[in-house]
């Protein structure tokens, strides 16, 4: 599956035919499992994308969007396979 957006931004995720590759056991996709198991994205209009995601029928983790720390929005949603996607807005005196 290849996501793109009026901006040009697209991400193409792939997974390795030659080996084969598994899906990783739930409880390995979580926070707290060793490994790579989120893949962080900073985003634009976080709201917009929320609302997006939740009117997709896609899984988040929760019903709003946080702030763990100053100049930082955030919320968690799982790809297909469950493995956790962690979009971010930062504000602009955050980012530099």
């Amino acid at each position: 599956m290849i996501a793109s957006d009026d901006s040009g931004a697209t991400l193409e995720p792939q997974q390795a035919a030659n080996p084969t590759t598994t899906k990783a056991p739930d409880e390995y996709l979580r926070y707290g499992a060793t490994g790579i198991t989120e893949l962080a994205l900073t985003v634009p209009e976080i709201d917009d994308l929320f609302q997006r995601v939740k009117a997709a029928g896609i899984e988040v983790q929760t019903d709003y969007i946080w702030t763990p720390m100053p100049g930082l929005r955030s919320f968690l949603f799982c790809d297909p396979d469950g493995a956790l996607i962690q979009a971010m807005e930062v504000s602009d005196d955050q980012s530099t």
